[in-house]
């Protein structure tokens, strides 16, 4: 069998009917003409599975076909008590052994008890001599004598203080390094903390304890089998100390849960510095931003901003070699920056160390006031906040960082493990759930809609982060969790929270924070028809946020799409008006047919009467019947049969209908999507307009004579009414006596049936161009048949000579090509002895020959 590539679908086939002849159930359902440009791949080794494709438009196909099992047979070795385990006997070499999957190669005989097996996919390699009734999975991995072999067995990690295999539970007990094969897990998909933890919680809040490990530092989620060994590098000291943080409880997320980074805050237009817009914890000081939404005026000049805010922990950064003293740097491009700094970690004491323009990238070195030193001792903390404003409305592209000399470097962005993300506790201030985690200290509780301190353990259980039988609500720690307007999609759901607004003008449709525009809508009495509410296509898509779905003919918010439709019930959709299909436009089958998206229901007997809808290969969509539409629309029976046809038109016939226009002297033929008027015999002209009479034969060797006879004149050597007789004449005669009688030869033939050339002639006489004559310039012998048949030489007679008889013989003169040859009386005296010097004319030149020449 040969699998085939989409891209080179020219290479290769798939004959259905054989690959479904070992298929049991009914499989006719996709057989349906029309269908291509399938995926397909295999599963298993045994299962092959095609997805996708199409039948005019996007298929949700997803057809699996098993391959049925075989086991190739030595014929030579075969029996009828052969079983398949026999088999693996017969096999002589070690290739062809590990070739057969139900088949291992022993080398004992070679002084070896090693079992070297294929390995098929979903299983594991078991050696049969050390494998017994009370051998657990665990020990397997004890049994893998490499490490690659170790690392191939996702169960299994290589322990490098022992050299050996262990099983992953085990890890922890290895005192040195392990190394795992490739396999992620279910905790590695966690981003946050609460997410990660969550996983060792069931519904009731009791504890599968053991699943899922929080690293703080790294802010990554681990297999609690490897949390230990990956979470505990002493490398990676910081502000935090020596050892990073393992969070394995859920409750301890909001305790201890303080990465390194700084705090980059997002405002869009206009700042509003109580509601930002976005917040997140970034260990990259280095940022490359991008505008808000293009398509929303700017609003009285204002700008939006960005910031980064924390503590810097210098340690025992030293500086590099070429500097004295640690110094840090700002970068920004297209931004109004400033970067504040203070001597502790007090906000309020900060002071501007930098502050420029920028269109162009720029690097500027930050200094105190009166230039003292920017940081005079290494063992404190530094509050720090850059601030960036858009310098320009139209560019849509802005950096801001910042860099420093510390770890000897000469300029490198500031690593994660000397920033510590901002906190001053003061929680009580903030009252959104952005501006609350703009704090690190604090965190937002969905249930009270307040703000709190996350080191509060006395905070009550009815209100956030306690397991009380059940999981209630707990303090968000991660901006990742607080509502975001973006996220809504109509206008109902939007404006219902106090926090966002609904902006619709001609097709966009935004939510937004609430404040962004005076003109958004604030209120649910003012929110327009809903997508739900649509009811065509067209009206639905004139919203940039709802789509209209073909197959159960409803609008839907397209951001839902997913949630609607999760299982592809939906694969024809149309999100602008101009792709809505309107098919009932479309009055014959020939141009609904050339939109791809319709297709025509015509009467059985009657095409032309019928209606286009929308549809593909498989038929009309939402499960129309044609009977019943043409039916309607036409008056006609419901029972009277009515046809699907995408791909072509299909045939009327005109002539049954009446349904033709043609000359009374005219008949009607049937063409495919037409027909023609064929003037009857006897007749010609155009068939439409026209018939005048002419010759009731077609002349096929001839043509006709016209008024009055109307008969057939036919061609030389044809006879009979319609000139299709051949006379039997070699075609170089007619024959008015009948067949075979020649009436007379033309082309210089004779004979019978003028099949010889005649007299003074040569060549082929069966060729339609008959024989050729002799070019003997009229003086060749007829005695001697003028000319030699196959050279063509003349027998020459009348004193000429010459292979055409062109020349006069000696003794003569004048030119025979146009005349005689005579004799010159000067030269009759002329005796064998020449004594007479008589000069004589030459025939063909202007000189003379004495008789002695004669």
């Amino acid at each position: 069998m040969k699998f085939c590539s989409t891209t080179f679908v020219a290479d290769c086939r798939l004959d259905f009917d054989i690959l479904a002849q070992d298929f049991t159930g009914d499989i006719s359902s996709y057989k349906d003409s029309g269908r291509f440009g399938h995926s397909a791949v295999v599963r298993d080794g045994t299962t092959l599975v095609i997805t996708g494709g199409f039948r005019g438009m996007v298929t949700n196909d997803i057809i699996a076909m098993k391959m049925p099992g075989t086991v190739a047979v030595n014929p030579l070795t075969s029996g009828e008590n052969r079983t398949a385990e026999d088999q693996c006997l017969y096999h002589k070499s070690h290739s062809v052994c590990q070739q057969d999957p139900s088949c291992a190669h022993c080398d004992s005989t070679n002084g070896s008890n090693d079992i070297i097996a294929m390995k098929m996919p979903g299983t594991v390699a078991v050696n049969p001599l050390t494998s017994g009734e009370n051998r657990t999975a665990e020990d397997q991995c004890l049994y893998h004598k490499s490490h690659s072999v170790c690392q191939q067995d996702p169960s299994c990690a290589h322990c490098d203080s022992t050299n050996g295999c262990i099983n992953r539970k085990y890890a922890q007990d290895c005192t040195g390094d392990v190394k795992y094969g490739f396999c992620p897990g279910v905790c590695s998909q966690a981003l946050t903390c609460h997410a990660c933890l969550s996983l060792d919680k069931d519904t009731e809040g009791s504890g599968v304890k053991g699943q899922c490990g929080w690293c703080v530092q790294e802010r990554t989620c681990y297999s609690i089998s490897e949390a230990h060994t990956r979470c505990g590098d002493t490398s990676s000291a910081g502000w935090w100390g020596d050892t990073m943080t393992l969070i394995e409880d859920f409750s301890q997320c909001v305790l201890e849960d303080f990465p390194p980074g700084m705090i980059l805050t997002t405002h869009h237009v206009p700042a509003n510095r109580e509601f930002p817009d976005k917040v997140e914890i970034v260990n990259v000081t280095h940022q490359e931003l991008s505008r808000n939404y293009d398509y929303i005026p700017n609003v009285s000049g204002e700008r939006g901003l960005w910031s980064l805010t924390g503590v810097l922990h210098p340690l025992s950064a030293a500086p590099s070699k070429q500097s004295s003293r640690l110094q840090v740097f700002v970068t920004s491009k297209n931004i109004q920056t400033k970067l504040v700094m203070s001597t502790d970690m007090t906000a309020s004491l900060a002071e501007t160390v930098a502050l420029f323009n920028s269109t162009d990238m720029k690097t500027v070195e930050a200094f105190r006031p009166l230039n003292s030193t920017l940081i005079p001792d290494r063992s404190l903390e530094y509050y720090m906040r850059l601030e960036g404003l858009w310098l320009s409305e139209t560019d849509k592209s802005y950096i801001l960082g910042l860099s420093w000399n510390g770890d000897a470097i000469d300029r490198d962005d500031i690593a994660a493990r000397y920033l510590r993300p901002y906190t001053s506790g003061n929680c009580n201030i903030h009252w959104n759930c952005n501006s609350c985690l703009t704090d690190a200290l604090c965190g937002w509780c969905p249930l009270s809609q307040t703000c709190e301190i996350r080191n509060d353990t006395a905070l009550p259980p009815e209100r956030c982060g306690a397991f009380a039988g059940t999981l209630r609500h707990h303090l968000t720690i991660d901006s990742a969790y607080c509502q975001d307007c973006n996220l809504f999609t109509d206008c109902v759901s939007c404006v219902e929270g106090p926090h966002c607004e609904w902006f619709q003008k001609d097709k966009t449709t935004l939510c937004l924070r609430r404040g962004s525009l005076p003109e958004a809508i604030n209120s649910s009495s003012e929110c327009g028809l809903s997508c739900y509410g649509r009811t065509s296509c067209k009206e639905c898509t004139e919203l940039d946020s709802c789509a209209w779905c073909a197959e159960d003919n409803k609008c839907f918010p397209f951001k839902h799409y997913i949630k609607t439709y999760s299982y592809g019930q939906c694969s024809h959709w149309f999100d602008q008006p101009s792709h809505c299909p309107n098919c009932r436009a479309y009055t014959n089958c020939q141009n609904c047919l050339e939109n791809f998206q319709c297709g025509w229901c015509g009467n059985t007997i009657n095409p032309l009467n019928g209606t286009c809808v929308l549809g593909d290969f498989a038929g009309p969509m939402a499960d129309q019947n044609c009977s019943a539409l043409v039916g309607e629309i036409y008056n006609l029976p419901l029972n009277e049969a009515a046809d699907w046809s995408y791909e072509t038109c299909p045939d009327v016939e005109e002539y049954k209908l009446g349904l033709y226009k043609c000359h009374e002297n005219a008949s009607c033929l049937n063409t495919y999507k037409s027909y023609e008027c064929k003037c009857n015999q006897g007749y010609k002209g155009d068939g439409t307009s026209s018939c005048v009479r002419t010759c009731f034969h077609e002349c096929i060797h001839g043509v006709c004579s016209e008024a009055p006879l109307f008969e057939c004149d036919c061609d030389l050597g044809w006879t009979g009414l319609n000139c299709s007789t051949d006379c039997g004449c070699t075609f170089h005669s007619s024959c008015s006596q009948g067949v075979g009688f020649c009436d007379y030869c033309h082309y210089n033939t004779m004979g019978e049936r003028c099949d010889q050339c005649s007299p003074g002639s040569y060549g082929d006489p069966l060729r339609p161009e008959g024989c050729e004559q002799c070019d003997c310039n009229e003086h060749g012998d007829p005695e001697k048949g003028y000319c030699n048949e196959s050279t063509q030489e003349c027998f020459c007679m009348d004193n000429t000579m010459g292979d055409h008889c062109e020349e006069c013989q000696p003794g003569f003169y004048g030119d025979p090509r146009h005349s005689v040859c005579q004799q010159d009386p000067s030269c009759a005296h002329c005796d064998s002895t020449n004594e007479k010097q008589e000069v004589c004319p030459d025939s063909l030149t202007n000189y003379h020959q004495s008789c002695s020449e004669v």
